[in-house]
């Protein structure tokens, strides 16, 4: 199976605030902890009253090297 990796989106918003855009790409390993990835990018403006609005993945790029595919 190939490796792949994907921009982790996330919306911020606090009162009367502009809205705060975070994004990263990360690898696909992190697939299935997604959530809590995002929880700690953003967990110094939650700690300051923001909340997360909206969480998104998109833009997946599937690695398709050899080397980087698990064996059958």
């Amino acid at each position: 199976m190939p490796h792949f990796s994907f921009l982790l989106h996330i919306i911020l918003v606090k009162a009367e605030e502009k809205p705060v855009h975070m994004s990263r790409r990360v690898l696909d390993i992190y697939m299935s902890t997604y959530v809590q990835l995002a929880y700690h990018m953003a967990e110094s403006y939650i700690k300051k009253g923001w909340a997360i609005k909206s969480i998104q993945m998109e833009d997946f790029i599937f690695l398709g090297y050899d080397s980087l595919t698990w064996p059958d």
